[in-house]
């Protein structure tokens, strides 16, 4: 059984102060598609191959190549290509603030309790990209959330994270969220 899906690029490192990645290719493609192979019930559950370039004190170039080879999902017997291209290009860094009123995800909230985000709060975020990519972010929702893991039965103040997908926005959270846990 075979599957075409993209590769998603992920990012590990810091960019030179000032600067934001501006567009990704792979193999000089904005959406490059790969084909995997092996158990229809595994590959399904594959929406994307990633990749991880590192572009720690990077952005003083405008432009980056990196030769990716590209590890094997577990399931994958075979991949269409088994290495990429990345081609990054870095501009400046410009930011926006998002202010997230109720749209926050609760995960690991243990069984048998409730929680409510006590009304009344608004998180700022602040989302960092070239100008490019900031205009299209628009109304996309950030996709922000609680980690509730070890929290019990109480009021608490917990740290807001962004679950992010896009390589070429960074999103920095700058206040907490306060919340009430209950027996269901």
């Amino acid at each position: 059984y075979s599957r075409s899906v993209p590769i998603s690029v992920e990012t590990t490192g810091t960019l030179v102060t000032g600067k934001s990645i501006a567009t990704l290719l792979i193999n000089n493609s904005e959406e490059y598609m790969i084909t995997i192979y092996g158990d229809q019930s595994v590959i399904d559950e594959i929406d994307s191959v990633p990749v991880t370039i590192n572009v720690d004190g990077r952005g003083n170039e405008s432009v980056w190549t990196y030769d990716v080879n590209i590890r094997k999902p577990n399931g994958v017997r075979e991949m269409s290509v088994d290495s990429v291209e990345i081609t990054a290009t870095f501009g400046e860094e410009q930011q926006t603030t998002i202010d997230i009123t109720n749209d926050i995800d609760e995960i690991n909230l243990a069984d048998g309790l409730t929680v409510n985000i006590l009304s009344g709060q608004t998180i700022t975020v602040q989302a960092k990209g070239v100008a490019s990519v900031l205009e299209d972010l628009g109304d996309t929702r950030v996709n922000a959330y609680i980690d509730l893991a070890g929290y019990g039965v109480g009021d608490h103040e917990v740290e807001v994270k962004i679950n992010n997908t896009n390589p070429l926005i960074t999103y920095v959270v700058s206040s907490m969220v306060r919340i009430r846990i209950a027996e269901e």
